[in-house]
């Protein structure tokens, strides 16, 4: 199976979790006026800078091991809460420069992003329990499975965090 066939196994299962996702949750949120439209934009700009955006020499490069790895990661993160900030204040009808609450709104949101985008992307979760668990390195199947394993759960918890950070900062604004 090619790299290109399973990202997209793994985009379509992820649009089919968040459309379930949505359909559950959304309604809930009808009172939130301010909110949707900033996850609206965050979603769209975490899809657009993930995965098209994302050279094959980043994705790999943010794990290596030290200062290399550690600066291909930062790099990432930084170009990654950027173009996420920018496609929130670009759906947003509350976006303006002027606006000093919004201006707070986009840097606690920024710094947010980066901080647990560089974490997640950094040391990844699957990652850590089969290293502690030395089952790490045991066939070309395994790593696949380990690959596809990160990827999932990486990208579900860079959207619920980007779900929270709007519902929690979205009083900012």
């Amino acid at each position: 199976m090619s790299e290109k066939s399973i990202n997209s196994i793994i985009v379509s299962f992820g649009s089919i979790m968040l459309s379930i996702l949505a359909d559950q949750f959304l309604p809930s949120l009808e009172g939130c006026g301010k909110v949707i439209p900033l996850i609206i934009g965050a979603l769209v700009g975490h899809g657009i800078i993930e995965f098209p955006c994302q050279t094959g020499v980043l994705a790999i490069g943010k794990r290596r091991e030290g200062k290399k790895g550690i600066l291909m990661c930062l790099i990432h993160s930084l170009h990654y809460s950027v173009i996420v900030l920018l496609w929130m204040g670009a759906v947003s009808p509350y976006y303006s420069l002027f606006n000093l609450s919004y201006v707070v709104f986009s840097l606690t949101m920024s710094t947010s992003l980066f901080l647990t985008h560089f974490i997640i992307d950094r040391w990844s979760l699957p990652r850590i329990i089969i290293l502690l668990t030395n089952e790490a390195g045991k066939s070309e199947r395994q790593a696949i499975f380990l690959d596809i394993v990160t990827l999932f759960t990486d990208q579900v918890l860079h959207l619920v965090l980007i779900v929270i950070f709007c519902l929690c900062y979205q009083n900012l604004i």
